[in-house]
């Protein structure tokens, strides 16, 4: 869900990169519309009119949502090479996975609250599910017992992320000892060792943790793009093009279907290309108030948009509303109580 907590600024000049606010905000965009719009309504006008402009002839599938996954976990990486800042990452680091966790838990918590008020007068679709099913997902032990996405089936970006940060503290730790392009491959070394272990204890969560590579992709893109560059253009695609073959591999012995069904490298291709438009034209991308609100609440708007977007839609079907109005208030909802919820979060931690 990218990161959805990482500063987007340039630390080697103290200025401010807005270009990535407005490439976040438009893979936030992308997530909502296949979860909200294009993936739960398939007749929706909308939906009809962009797969014949779009989705369908440039093979983007998902209703854009593997595009906007792709991105955020693109810009994830790449920020925190660009950026250069890696002083106390681990200390960090540690925050940040807090407040991603305990905004997850916030966020589930909220939801199972109303649910169970909604449950006094009417069953939904999440009465299905048990309390341990329920405290699975929530705490994210699921993926790792095979039950995580029942509840929230975007919470899985948590998982890969999780071990993104790990690296990004590896990566940081030996910075200064040794040149980039062998702390590159000792990075691509660890999560190869990683990706073996998973393939020798048949772990469920092997499916989630391969898209480790895209951030990983996105790091050495944001080496090669920052003004301090310390790995050359042509040493930097060498290892974009080490990282695509693994990510390519472990895509095909635990996530098949994206490589022989799905073209979900297609996106990913398309969101490699747009982060280095974005890259190179920077500077033509001004402040926005609008997009610094919507970066502020991207977090809060990722780990509730599924279930509260979900249980709204299913409420204004359920009194007739025509679903393009729901789709606008929705939305707007979303955006409320992620507004409160990252308040909330931020006064917890700080």
């Amino acid at each position: 869900m990218v990161e959805k907590v990482d500063v987007y600024s340039d630390k080697s000049n103290g200025s401010k990169i807005y270009a990535f606010d407005y490439l976040r905000v438009i893979a936030l965009v992308m997530i909502l519309y296949d979860h909200l719009g294009g993936f739960y309504n398939l007749n929706w006008i909308v939906k009809k009119i962009i797969d014949f402009f779009f989705a369908v002839p440039l093979d983007i599938i998902q209703d854009f949502g593997a595009f906007g996954v792709s991105l955020f976990f693109l810009l994830s990486g790449f920020l925190f090479t660009y950026n250069g800042n890696y002083k106390n990452e681990a200390k960090k680091t540690f925050k940040k996975t807090m407040k991603t966790y305990v905004g997850c838990l916030m966020a589930f918590f909220l939801f199972y609250i109303l649910q169970r008020l909604t449950w006094i007068i009417k069953t939904t679709y999440w009465s299905q599910f048990s309390t341990k099913q329920w405290i699975e997902s929530m705490t994210l032990v699921g993926y790792f017992t095979g039950h995580g996405d029942v509840i929230n089936g975007t919470t899985w970006f948590l998982i890969p992320l999780f071990l993104f940060y790990l690296v990004r503290i590896g990566y940081a730790w030996i910075y200064e000892k040794i040149k980039p392009e062998y702390n590159f491959l000792f990075l691509e070394l660890f999560v190869l060792l990683i990706m073996f272990l998973l393939k020798g204890f048949h772990l469920s969560v092997s499916s989630t943790l391969v898209f480790v590579y895209m951030p990983l992709m996105g790091m050495i893109l944001g080496e090669i793009f920052r003004k301090e560059r310390r790995i050359s253009i042509f040493n930097g695609s060498l290892l974009l093009i080490l990282n695509y073959v693994l990510m390519v591999i472990w895509f095909w012995v635990f996530a098949r279907e994206y490589h022989d069904t799905y073209c979900y490298f297609v996106s990913f291709i398309y969101s490699l290309f747009l982060i280095i438009i974005f890259a190179i034209f920077k500077e033509q991308f001004k402040k926005s108030q609008m997009i610094d609100f919507c970066c502020k609440i991207s977090l809060s708007v990722y780990l509730m948009h599924m279930t509260f977007g979900r249980f709204l839609l299913s409420f204004f079907s359920y009194i007739s509303i025509p679903f393009s109005l729901s789709f606008v208030i929705t939305i707007a909802v979303i955006f409320l109580i992620s507004y409160i919820h990252m308040n909330i979060l931020s006064r917890i931690i700080r």
